[in-house]
């Protein structure tokens, strides 16, 4: 697959795509676009309550993906679902500021060891796997000419903090 532009889009009819917080809103609306391209698409969600996954969410689509409700964290679940995977979009995980200044434990548990699990599943089951944690293919493989440099970063920065007046 092609990183940029839309021709590398078309690469995905055919490919087999795992979705992690699929049920979600961005999970959701990936794996539309995913699926008017062509791609076998499945979508992993715990439909925990509060973390956003809907089945309402993907209705237009539902009968063009598979579905399994599943927690990151299972690592039994993980080390199935990603064999086979040319894709897989890790979108899982607990997002709320507002929670994890209340109760940090779930923040440990879906965001880093549900990450760990994943990522211990496709290294040891799937290592040609190409993942992403963002739901922009670009995003993950850009060239590394293409990221800021920390001391572009910093200019940036000290340019935003100055005042107009």
């Amino acid at each position: 697959m092609k990183a940029h532009g839309p021709a590398g889009l078309q690469s995905l009819s055919g490919a087999r795509v795992l979705i992690t917080g699929g049920l979600g809103f961005i999970g959701s609306n990936l794996a539309g676009r995913l699926v008017e391209l062509g791609a076998d698409v499945t979508l992993v969600d715990a439909m925990i309550p509060e973390y956003g996954g809907n089945l309402f969410n993907i209705e237009a689509i539902r009968d063009r993906v598979k579905v399994n409700f599943s927690d990151i964290c299972d690592r039994h679940a993980m080390d199935w679902l990603v064999r086979g995977q040319d894709y897989v979009f890790h979108l899982a995980g607990q997002v709320s500021h507002v929670m994890s200044l209340t109760d940090p434990y779930p923040d440990l548990e879906y965001n880093i060891k549900g990450t760990v699990v994943l990522m211990e599943a496709l290294r040891r089951f799937n290592p040609r796997a190409r993942a992403s944690s963002s739901p922009a293919p670009a995003a993950s493989t850009a060239p590394p000419s293409a990221c800021p440099s920390p001391r572009t970063r910093r200019r940036t920065r000290k340019a935003s903090m100055k005042s107009p007046i």
